[in-house]
């Protein structure tokens, strides 16, 4: 009865009493008003099926008919499907800095939580669409995992690109000390990410998503340009906010 918009459902059935080779009418009304119509020949059993690509939002209407011959009547079904609006998934990662320095700690962690919480107000499900990574996770509300390159990766490379698309976008928030074009994952100050790292991860994600990054951090503005290049981080499909 709903669907997730852009993924993949199938509409599958069989004829009963089984027919072999036998065309099927299937017509199609999308939430546009326009029509698709396919012809579907039945499987050795019977079977049938079609994938629509559940490319819009709204209402979708499938009729089956079979016309019947001389020994057995006509049969039509009608099958509806509202398909949802997904809001997307949203990466935050918390990086740079420890609970062991309190001052700095309570003004970087709230700051990520604060972003946490309006997400959740902007409707993303704190379970299934919000992935939080911080130095601590035990003092950060909301936290998954601890901020690693490892963590991170994973949740580019894995989390993400297992259900973004070109209809589900991603949001990649960032917080940290920076240093020129190198963002500081940990507070040791021993791993750092480049524009070119995080473009190599962002680059595993299935083609034409649509992906915005916040980056929040000192000289920020050269993940964009360096020396007056553009970085490997900028391609199509991705907005870039930089502090």
């Amino acid at each position: 009865k709903s669907a997730k918009l852009g993924q993949d459902y199938q509409l599958a059935g069989v004829l009963k009493p089984i027919m072999t080779a036998v065309e099927l009418s299937l017509q199609i009304l999308r939430p546009d008003s326009q029509l698709i119509e396919e012809t579907l020949l039945t499987d050795s059993i019977g079977g049938f099926k079609y994938s629509p690509k559940l490319d819009l939002a709204g209402p979708w209407v499938a009729t089956l008919t079979w016309e019947g011959n001389r020994n057995l009547h006509p049969v039509t079904r009608t099958f509806k499907l509202t398909v949802n609006k997904r809001f997307g998934k949203v990466i935050i990662v918390l990086a740079g800095v420890s609970p062991e320095k309190p001052h700095e700690w309570k003004r970087f962690n709230s700051l990520a939580e604060r972003v946490y919480r309006t997400f959740k107000i902007r409707r993303f499900n704190e379970e299934k669409d919000i992935y939080f990574l911080s130095p601590d996770p035990s003092l950060t509300e909301g936290a998954d995992a601890e901020t690693t390159a490892i963590t991170l990766q994973h949740a580019i490379t894995k989390w993400a690109a297992a259900e973004v698309n070109v209809n589900v976008p991603l949001y990649l928030y960032l917080l940290s000390h920076n240093v020129r074009d190198e963002f500081l994952l940990d507070s040791n100050q021993q791993s750092f990410l480049t524009p070119k790292r995080l473009g190599s991860w962002l680059d595993k994600l299935p083609e034409g998503t649509p992906t915005t990054l916040i980056i929040e951090g000192c000289y920020s503005g050269n993940f964009i340009s360096r020396d007056g290049q553009l970085t490997p981080l900028v391609t199509e499909n991705r907005t870039i906010i930089t502090s």
